[in-house]
């Protein structure tokens, strides 16, 4: 059951819609359901996605966070925050 997650799936679904191409940043504590979140996302998606992995050993930071989303803004990428 996925439960809890419409505000993340409404803005995932309007990024995925959207005829820009755009970037999204999902981050969060471990086995917390941001995989899950999405593949929910992608279920009925006919176009292309990159899923990447960053950091998986080391801590995420606020820091880290803002300069991910400055390199998203550098390639005139929108950003949800």
């Amino acid at each position: 059951m996925f439960v809890g997650r419409e505000n993340e799936l409404k803005i995932l679904n309007r990024v995925f819609s959207s005829n820009r191409q755009e970037s999204v940043l999902i981050y969060g504590r471990r086995r917390i359901g941001k995989t899950e979140l999405i593949k929910k996302t992608i279920e009925d998606f006919e176009g292309e996605y990159i899923q990447e992995c960053k950091y998986k050993n080391s801590k995420v930071t606020q820091t880290v966070v803002d300069q991910e989303i400055e390199r998203v803004k550098n390639v005139n990428m929108s950003c949800y925050k």
